[in-house]
């Protein structure tokens, strides 16, 4: 009975051993993250990423700030997460981010900082171009002109038609702030209708109204319907 109660003595005290043991590994905080990158995924959101260093978090604190200073937690994330997308963010504008691992026992030190800007926000779609005139130039051109009502266009782009109504084709794409344009290499009294629009990187613009002219005729027509006239 003796030889039976030391040896439960010592299974006890293996025991409480072990698991006083396993009580401080498990306390100690988890290793920190690192490899922190941001990306700007649009005007108003931020993908960021990073590498998960510890197998014992039980999650993540994600902060940001507007300094690099005074940061502020934005998620509190699960645990073997290595990616967030940050949105509802401002336009153009600059943030840092960091963050760290937790468990029971505490938090791992920061990783680093990772600094990225929001991309600018579209431009608006220019307003479309207005007064559209046409007149002829010759018997081979036309010349063009219109108002410029926008100031956010990367250029314009001017169609033609035989009737005004279908059959539109680019005649030209033009740079921004251009006024006018001289339409060579036509047909000699030919009727022609005209459409110009302006265009950005976020679009279109409707059409402005449609101009018409006609080339003027050869000289040797015009002298023929005269000397038809006398006769």
């Amino acid at each position: 009975d003796a030889i039976y109660s030391d040896n439960a003595r010592t299974l006890d005290n293996t025991a409480a051993t072990v698991a006083g043991f396993r009580a401080q590994v498990q306390q100690q905080p988890p290793q920190a993250p690192y490899g922190l990158e941001a990306t700007a995924a649009s005007d108003s959101e931020i993908q960021l990423n990073w590498a998960d260093a510890s197998s014992d978090e039980t999650g993540f604190y994600l902060e940001r700030s507007g300094t690099n200073q005074n940061f502020v937690q934005i998620a509190s994330l699960p645990a073997n997460t290595n990616a967030y997308l940050d949105d509802n963010l401002q336009a153009d504008t600059l943030y840092y981010y960091r963050t760290r691992s937790f468990n029971s026992a505490g938090s791992s030190s920061y990783s680093n900082s990772a600094i990225i800007a929001t991309d600018p926000a579209p431009k608006p779609i220019p307003s479309a171009p207005s007064g559209l005139n046409a007149k002829p130039a010759g018997t081979d051109s036309i010349s063009l002109s219109w108002t410029d009502n926008a100031n956010n266009e990367s250029g314009f782009t001017l169609q033609r038609s035989l009737n005004g109504s279908s059959g539109w084709a680019t005649v030209a794409n033009l740079a921004a702030n251009v006024k006018g344009y001289l339409n060579t290499g036509l047909q000699a009294g030919t009727a022609y209708y005209y459409r110009v629009s302006a265009y950005n990187n976020s679009g279109v613009s409707g059409n402005s109204n449609t101009a018409s002219a006609s080339t003027e005729e050869p000289p040797t027509s015009r002298l023929s319907r005269q000397r038809d006239s006398f006769r």
